[in-house]
């Protein structure tokens, strides 16, 4: 708090100490409203914000000096330590009316907010951004209040949140206008509801004209509390489900099977649990996820004959139906049995990601028009994978831009004959952390170069054990990326969920 002695400041006129004073008590007086708000200051505000800090930083100054001065009497620098300690605190207010985000202007800070509430709130009992953000201040809670669509995000966890109430459900819902609802539902998977609960979702599903996504979490039950919903959703566009079905035999959920929009559906999507079977428009249907058995899933894509993206994760085996399903207009599939693909007829299909190298794939392929131009092949614990599988599955898709492949041990010449093989490829995501016993990485250094010099390859992904590479080979890969390739390296965890799309994520699938 004390500055060191200064004989320039301490020696001061009294009419100029006096002076600064008295500027600084009006320059004060202009802009003390400020102080008890977060509203932007004008203008004119600023400019005496400015002011008045520079007029304080001199009286602070002269302060510092005058208490450095004045050693006796004791009862005068006590004076001037609490007008120091005043001073310092109203400088602290001023500085924090000229921070920037209190200019900032109303369209950016409710950008500001849009991506805040993307935020999931997953703490035991805390409140939702939607609602800690309004209890900031007067203005925040104004442009809150003022825009609907912050309030057509509705997140029900009665896991983590037992205490939601009644009146802010209400409220929220109020708030939102006649705007289409975001819906995230969540309850305890291993309980039936509470009353309170029961309640609330009935309170929720009153709304449900409005809805237009929803993800729903938790014990059977839940449906119960939703029937009123049934031939009440004229918005819905995308359905999540995640349900804890009861224990013995299949359970058939149908109260969506009237959305005349719904395009997008998830069913219990990395949901370990019994098969579920739900009603549902599967003919308009452009985009569709779910985890059940071989001919639940055969059930399914039956009436599907729309879908664009498809991800299945299969729970059990079966023989190959007599005829296969046609999906005219399938462009990206994702699933974690290659088996399956003897039961599907894709013309068009552009990307595939599934385990191999396995004969069912290259069977596939080999029937496939020559469209496909991206194939990922993830390891699985369940495929017996060969090097001398993947030569004949490559050269039934020549048509490939996108390569991920895994590379077992003893395949040294495969690296060679990828070049000859594939000559189209832009990306290639290799995974070699099984090769510890192949010690010339050059001869994959050597197909990445020749690929790059070729004008076509572009971006690698690797993933690699650290003593996999030799320093040769390291800086040959570094002069690469100085030339303009783009390389990354990954964990063998990071590269489904990062060279995936999300929508095709799989739960069984392995890297």
């Amino acid at each position: 708090m004390l500055g060191l002695h200064n004989p320039d400041l301490a020696e001061t006129p009294a009419d100029s100490f006096e002076s600064i004073e008295q500027g600084y008590g009006d320059l004060n007086r202009t802009v003390s409203h400020l102080f008890e708000t977060n509203n932007p200051p004008t203008e004119i505000e600023l400019s005496a914000l400015r002011d008045l800090v520079s007029h304080g930083n001199a009286r602070k100054a002269q302060l510092n000096a005058a208490i450095a001065a004045a050693l006796q009497p004791i009862s005068s620098v006590a004076e001037l330590i609490t007008e120091w300690d005043a001073l310092d605190e109203q400088l602290l207010k001023c500085k924090a009316a000229l921070a920037p985000i209190r200019s900032m202007p109303t369209e950016l800070l409710s950008l500001v907010f849009s991506f805040a509430l993307l935020v999931p709130c997953d703490t035991l009992h805390a409140d939702p951004p939607l609602w800690t953000l309004g209890q900031v201040c007067r203005r925040w809670r104004t442009i809150l209040l003022s825009q609907p669509i912050f309030w057509a995000k509705v997140d029900l966890d009665f896991a983590l949140r037992a205490d939601e109430t009644k009146f802010r459900l209400q409220t929220q819902l109020q708030r939102s206008g006649a705007l289409p609802l975001d819906i995230d539902l969540l309850c305890d998977d291993d309980k039936s509801f509470t009353a309170h609960e029961q309640r609330l979702t009935r309170i929720l599903a009153a709304s449900s004209r409005r809805w237009e996504r929803v993800s729903l979490y938790g014990h059977y039950s839940l449906y119960d509390y939703l029937d009123r919903v049934r031939d009440r959703l004229p918005l819905l566009r995308e359905l999540h489900i995640m349900l804890r079905s009861p224990g013995h035999g299949n359970y058939t959920l149908n109260i969506f099977q009237s959305a005349p929009k719904l395009r997008h559906v998830f069913i219990n999507m990395g949901y370990s649990t019994a098969p579920l079977t739900v009603i549902l428009p599967f003919e308009q249907l452009l985009r569709f996820g779910g985890s059940n058995s071989w001919e639940g899933h055969l059930n399914t894509l039956g009436s599907a004959c729309n879908l664009v993206d498809c991800a299945l994760e299969i729970c059990s085996t079966a023989a190959t139906p007599a005829s296969r399903i046609v999906l005219p207009h399938l462009l990206r599939l994702s699933l974690t049995n290659s088996a399956f693909l003897a039961c599907l007829e894709t013309p068009v299909l552009e990307d595939l990601y599934c385990p191999g190298p396995t004969l069912a794939l290259a069977s596939f392929l080999e029937r496939l028009p020559s469209k496909l131009r991206k194939l990922f092949m993830h390891g699985s614990d369940s495929v017996h994978q060969s090097p001398f599988d993947i030569p004949p599955i490559l050269q039934a898709a020549p048509t490939i831009s996108h390569l991920g492949i895994r590379i077992l041990k003893h395949a040294e010449d495969l690296l060679s004959d990828l070049t000859r093989i594939i000559t189209s490829l832009e990306t290639i995501t290799i995974d070699l952390e099984d090769c510890d016993g192949f010690d010339d990485a050059g001869r994959y250094v050597a197909m990445v170069e020749s690929q790059w010099r070729a004008g076509r390859l572009r971006t690698v992904h690797i993933c690699s054990s650290d003593s996999f590479f030799s320093m040769p080979s390291w800086e040959r890969m570094e002069r690469l990326r100085g030339e303009g390739m783009e390389i990354s390296w990954y964990s063998r965890t990071q590269l489904l969920l990062d060279l995936t799309p999300p929508h095709l994520h799989v739960l069984y699938a392995k890297i």
